[in-house]
């Protein structure tokens, strides 16, 4: 698998971009358009139509897949019935929007989860070994695909890990570099976790004030309204005020969509691809236990059966020996990949909060200025 991914040609190009998602009596359909030079492609650019469900079944062809130790599959982004369900809880509080603004709430939770199944898609099609996989291409180029075989249930192999992992704490590596990523990794993924949940309470915060602001302006309007005839200076002063509410309300709500797609996409994103993480450590673990037991046996194995203890002593440590060289490289690429994103998601929420506050420091100026020529005349 090393030399697989020492062989993986950097001139390769596989991109991948989620155009659009309509939906149907069947659900959400997501247009997926690709662009490559590879020679295994039917076409060097094709657009093709997913449903969440063909998501799920790469994933499980991906997982299943033989000799991936030591690789970090990307996490599956959760399906839109989970978001929307999410997002229903999140917009309970916020009973006085107008269609117009639910359509919008709308709008902005597929576009997160446009932006969710692209990104799986690229990291798989950045992976050197992922974008070799026949699956991904079936996926890409295919319309129709392949039923896939059952596999074990999934309460039995989280039953599995846990056990693993109460068995495995405290259990010294025989690595050094190893044994600072489990201990990096491990307390990454808890950080990871607080600070998702810290955020998201952080942006329903802001969807309550955004709330807040949208009936602050339709009462407003209406107190303007009834107004009219009896007062007119404080009808136009009403107006005015509620139109400069309006905008900042607007300001807010687009604050709170850019946070959630910038930092609170990736926040949500490496709090789960961090546990991948810890998983593929956590199989090492299991390999090197392996390999100790292995060697025990070897040692205390009777003269008659000492070439095939022997045997399994050496395979033990070579399965053990390439996973840790792979795992190396891919912890690199996922610390890098990590890195980067973090950086980019604070660099554009930095950005829309200083372009929010001009816009609300313009917008008070504005509507301050015409109040005061109201006053005035």
């Amino acid at each position: 698998l090393a030399q697989k991914m020492d062989e993986a040609s950097p001139e390769l190009v596989l991109r991948v971009k989620v155009l659009d998602a309509e939906k149907d009596d069947d659900g959400y359909k997501y247009k997926i358009h690709t662009v490559t030079n590879m020679s295994n492609f039917s076409e060097p650019e094709m657009t093709t139509c997913r449903v969440y469900g063909d998501l799920e079944w790469l994933h499980r062809c991906i997982e299943s897949q033989p000799n991936r130790d030591g690789i970090i599959v990307p996490p599956l982004p959760k399906s839109p019935g989970n978001s929307a369900q999410t997002a229903a809880r999140q917009s309970e509080p916020t009973q006085h929007s107008s269609g117009e603004e639910r359509k919008s709430v709308g709008a902005d939770r597929m576009q997160k989860c446009c932006r969710a199944i692209e990104r799986y898609l690229q990291l798989l099609a950045r992976h050197p070994v992922f974008r070799q996989n026949e699956y991904l291409h079936q996926f890409l180029d295919t319309k129709e695909l392949p039923p896939i075989a059952k596999t074990k249930k999934r309460w039995v192999r989280t039953l599995t890990y846990a056990v693993e992992e109460v068995w495995f704490h405290g259990r010294k590596d025989v690595d050094e570099y190893f044994r600072k990523q489990r201990s990096f990794i491990t307390q990454s993924t808890v950080r990871l976790k607080e600070a998702s949940i810290t955020f998201e309470k952080m942006l329903q915060s802001q969807y309550r004030v955004c709330s807040a602001l949208s009936h602050l302006t339709s009462r407003v309007s209406l107190t303007g309204s009834s107004l009219s005839s009896e007062d007119p200076f404080l009808y136009r002063a009403l107006v005015k005020f509620g139109e400069g509410l309006d905008v900042c309300k607007n300001a807010a709500d687009s604050v709170a969509t850019l946070d959630d797609l910038s930092l609170g996409f990736v926040l949500n994103l490496y709090e789960k691809y961090t546990m991948k993480a810890k998983a593929m450590l956590h199989h090492r673990s299991v390999l090197l236990q392996r390999m100790e037991s292995t060697r025990k046996a070897a040692d205390k194995a009777p003269p008659k059966k000492k070439e095939s203890a022997e045997a399994a002593r050496e395979e033990a440590q070579t399965k053990f020996d390439e996973m840790s060289q792979v795992a190396k490289r891919e912890l690199t690429q996922f610390h890098e990949q990590r890195v980067h994103a973090f950086q980019d998601s604070l660099i554009e929420l930095a950005e829309s909060q200083v372009s929010a506050g001009r816009e609300y420091y313009a917008q008070l100026a504005k509507t301050l200025a015409e109040l005061t020529r109201l006053e005035s005349s």
